[in-house]
Formats: C-alpha cells, structure tokens, sequence
C-alpha cells in the first residue's frame, strides 16, 4: 500500500465521526457499543499521531503506533461479530490484568496496592466465554483478519521492541 492510499484509508476513517450524523446500535450490539465506541477513538487518535510522526521524519518510531492500530482494527472487527461474548472475554481479561498488577504492586511495596478497588473488581465472578479462545491477536487475526494484517503486525513488532531490527 502506497503511502497515498494509506492517508486516503485514513481520511475516510477520520470522516466517519466528523460527519455528526447519529450512528445507529443493533440492540445485540448495546452492551458492546460502548467498547466499540473507545476503540474506533483510539484508532482515529493513532492514525492522527502515525499521520504526524511521520511527516515529522519519525516513520520508524511511528511502528508501536501502526502495530496498535493493527490490533484494534482487527479487535472492532472481532467485536461486531462477537458482541456480548466478546465483552465477557473482555472483563474476565482485564481482570486479570489487575490481579497481576495487584500482586506486582504488593511485591513492589506501593501504597496503591491496598486500593479496596482491586477487592472489587478481582472480587466479580465472570463466566467463561466462547470467546474467550480470541484473546490473543494471532486468534483474533486469524478468525477477523487477513494474512496481510498479521504479516503487517509481525514487521511492526520487530522495530516495536528492544531486539536486532532495532539496532
């Protein structure tokens, strides 16, 4: 994809928003609306930051952005397909995640980590989920993207990350 194309791609998803007409919810989308929602901001805030990074002459430092792009891309696709299965995935993930934050804020001695948020939200019982097997994006890719979305994010993720392609 040319350079041209991409900011055409992204002019269009910029303008989807800006139009101000009202976008209407399926009521099997109404608990997933809201995720769906932040997500499509994140990607209009990236494009922007991808857009100005690199016509400030930092398209390689411009990679972490361009590969989380990649990844909510795929995840509004899986979200539109999955609806409210995906946002149980969703919680009992980022639950997850705050118990070991909780744990590595605990071990670090950080204040935080006696919160009474953490009992709260480690405290909620979510059930388990037939999508709970697209957690990870090489899943998600695989199921709602194509194989040049996956081959885009494993070239990002090399210049993303301390490693040789970044020496």
């Amino acid at each position: 994809m040319t350079s041209s194309q991409a900011r055409a791609i992204i002019g269009q998803l910029l303008d989807l928003y800006e139009s101000g007409d009202e976008l209407p919810v399926f009521v099997d989308h109404a608990r997933v609306a809201p995720l769906a929602h932040g997500w499509y901001v994140a990607v209009r805030r990236l494009c922007l930051a991808v857009v100005h990074l690199v016509d400030g002459g930092f398209e390689f430092e411009a990679a972490s952005l361009r590969r989380s792009l990649i990844e909510h891309v795929v995840a509004l696709r899986w979200l539109v397909h999955a609806t409210d299965d995906a946002v149980t995935s969703l919680l009992r993930a980022h639950q997850h995640s705050v118990g070991k934050l909780h744990a590595a804020a605990s071990g670090a001695g950080w204040p935080v980590a006696d919160d009474e948020t953490f009992d709260v939200i480690l405290g909620v019982e979510h059930s388990s989920s037939s999508e709970d097997r697209n957690m990870h994006f090489k899943q998600r890719c695989d199921e709602y993207g194509t194989e040049d979305l996956y081959s885009a994010w494993l070239v990002e993720t090399a210049v993303s990350h301390p490693s040789l392609s970044t020496v």
